[in-house]
């Protein structure tokens, strides 16, 4: 259970950069622990890239319902590799039927369409965030441009 997750923004006006930063506290030890394995547990020291990582998984969980922890994972299927490997045709096959309520149909498809892209974009983004090498991960605040253009889609 996420207990909160909330994004703050501040800017440093000695040196004009703006920073973004996530809180969030999670209550699953075993979820907790795993997360840290995969990044922490190879000898790699604490850092933001870490946090994405985690960041991205949690993306992918609330898209697919699923855990890390879950049976159908392995050392050869992963969270992330089994949602890399939906994008974007398979996305209606992994996403959570709990978020696909039914919607207001229209003659001309234009609202599922527009459902169906907000999906791929948002397991694009988990899939980013959480992708094995540090260095290829996507920055947090590219991440919350993206979620927020996903929100701007809905208004």
């Amino acid at each position: 259970m996420i207990n909160e997750l909330k994004f703050d923004t501040c800017t440093n006006t000695h040196t004009h950069t703006h920073t973004t930063h996530i809180r969030l506290f999670i209550f699953f030890p075993k979820l907790l622990m795993l997360l840290f394995e995969k990044e922490y547990g190879t000898g790699v020291p604490v850092s933001p890239h870490g946090d994405i990582y985690s960041f991205g998984i949690l993306l992918l969980e609330m898209l697919t319902g699923k855990r890390p922890t879950d049976n159908m994972f392995s050392e050869s299927l992963s969270l992330h590799e089994f949602c890399k490997m939906k994008i974007p045709e398979g996305i209606l096959e992994i996403v959570d039927s709990h978020l696909l309520l039914p919607f207001a149909e229209d003659d001309t498809g234009i609202v599922e369409n527009k459902i169906r892209n907000c999906l791929v974009m948002f397991a694009a983004i988990g899939v980013a965030c959480s992708e094995e090498s540090p260095a290829h991960r996507m920055l947090i605040k590219d991440a919350i441009a993206n979620l927020n253009e996903i929100k701007s889609m809905f208004p």
